[in-house]
């Protein structure tokens, strides 16, 4: 008994102790049990529950872990367990605002970078707007404005992960727009600078064969098959489409994605000018339920034709974490672009388009 009190309690010294405080900005979560789950691999690593809208969670970790404070399927905290006080509310606003422990304050400088970068660029994009420009001016406008963007996200990140390169804010780097910004390129180049613990995790693990089976699928590249059902449920592939002699616009979506929606007008405005001048659009309904596909698409007013991901790899095989994802295939199934949006990929398609009408 002495033995197993003396191992217990060595085996705690090796731990850290840990006590995360916060508040919870939802009266109807009262009494409900909350967990913090690390990211890397969904495992709960403790529990407690809201008391008088606060929480309190003590305990000991084996390193700091990037983890979630989930209260709701809408309000959650991310924060770096790790010992000390941490303090952490829950709610959409702040939930990448910890404080208390030095990887928690450093999660809330870099989410405060990213704010304040943001604000720089808002004010530029709602004068853009107020300008009342045509699309193809406002389009040239905005794509200069994005490219400036980007390129500061590139410049900070270069920093951010020479700082991080194998601790807990690694992973929270590697899940914001401080990577997802980032050119493939880049990208690459990111994940190999990584250091030896980082390469050990899950999400290493993952976003590298996502990197893979991007690279396989970048501009240049033949396209990768994928197994479908249309609207009617009969089979069908994507080679149906591509490869045919037209360009094909692939857009990767689903019935609950709003971003994905957004982007509908925007297809349907090449849809109408190139559906007689050699462009097909092609929806690629994904991570969704099949019976959804054609009552959403005919909702939105997607009249082109729609293919469900019925083996559920489409976005594997093309190395994506998110949608939507749009890509533009070429008359003999070379990938011209990927991760077209908005204005910039009406642009993009229409010069293409214009360019290959007045080569025929």
């Amino acid at each position: 008994m002495l033995f197993a009190l003396a191992a217990t309690t060595a085996a705690a010294q090796q731990k850290a102790a840990y006590t995360v405080t916060g508040e919870v900005n939802d009266s109807t979560v009262e009494g409900r049990m909350i967990y913090i789950e690390r990211y890397d691999d969904h495992k709960m690593l403790d529990s407690t529950r809201i008391t008088g809208g606060k929480f309190v969670f003590r305990g000991f970790t084996d390193r700091p872990w990037f983890c979630c404070i989930q209260a709701t399927n809408r309000e959650h905290a991310n924060i770096v367990l790790e010992g000390g006080n941490i303090r952490a509310s829950v709610g959409r606003r702040v939930y990448d605002k910890p404080s208390g422990t030095p990887l928690n304050d450093e999660i809330r400088r870099i989410d405060g970078i990213l704010d304040s970068l943001n604000a720089v660029y808002s004010p530029k994009i709602e004068a853009l707007k107020a300008q009342g420009l045509d699309s193809v001016a406002y389009s040239k406008a905005y794509l200069v404005l994005e490219d400036s963007f980007n390129a500061d996200m590139r410049r900070i990140a270069e920093k951010l992960f020479s700082r991080h390169p194998d601790d807990a804010v690694t992973e929270k780097l590697l899940r914001s727009e401080f990577y997802q910004t980032q050119t493939l390129d880049d990208r690459e180049r990111i994940m190999a600078a990584l250091g030896p613990w980082m390469k050990t995790t899950n999400i290493y693990k993952d976003f590298l064969r996502r990197l893979k089976a991007e690279r396989r699928t970048s501009a240049g590249q033949m396209f990768v098959e994928i197994n479908g059902r249309d609207v009617s449920g009969k089979p069908v592939r994507l080679s149906d489409y591509v490869g045919r002699g037209n360009y094909v616009l692939v857009d990767f979506w689903a019935s609950w994605c709003r971003p994905c929606h957004e982007e509908i007008p925007n297809l349907a405005r090449l849809h109408r000018e190139f559906k007689d001048k050699g462009l097909t659009v092609l929806g690629l309904f994904t991570w969704d339920d099949e019976k959804l596909m054609g009552k959403t698409a005919r909702k939105l007013g997607a009249v082109w034709p729609q293919m469900f991901d019925a083996e559920r790899k489409a976005l594997e095989l093309y190395g994506a974490d998110g949608i939507p994802l749009i890509i533009l295939f070429g008359p003999d199934g070379r990938i011209v672009e990927r991760g077209l949006r908005g204005e910039g990929m009406v642009t993009k398609v229409t010069e293409i388009m214009n360019k290959h009408n007045k080569g025929l």
